[in-house]
């Protein structure tokens, strides 16, 4: 397997904006593959990207109300006097 189809972990967390311990558990859970190369611990492009499609997707948000803050907040100051 060629080098450009791996990710060292300090690529992977820099690149999926992800702490090296979660990556750790996400090999130690299965979610994620791992290969040794020597003593290093690479993780294969196709792994990866694999994992990310399979993150469960963000709940939709409410679009934001100006009035309906406003108001909140207003109700916030009169009840702090």
């Amino acid at each position: 397997m060629a080098d450009s189809q791996l990710l060292t972990i300090k690529d992977f967390v820099s690149q999926y904006r992800i702490s090296r311990s979660a990556t750790y558990r996400l090999l130690a859970s299965g979610e994620l593959k791992a290969v040794k190369v020597g003593r290093r611990t690479m993780i294969e492009r196709q792994c990866a990207a694999r994992w990310l499609a399979n993150l469960p997707p963000l709940p939709q948000s409410r679009p934001y109300d100006q009035d309906s803050a406003a108001k909140r907040a207003t109700q916030r100051r009169s009840a702090k006097a």
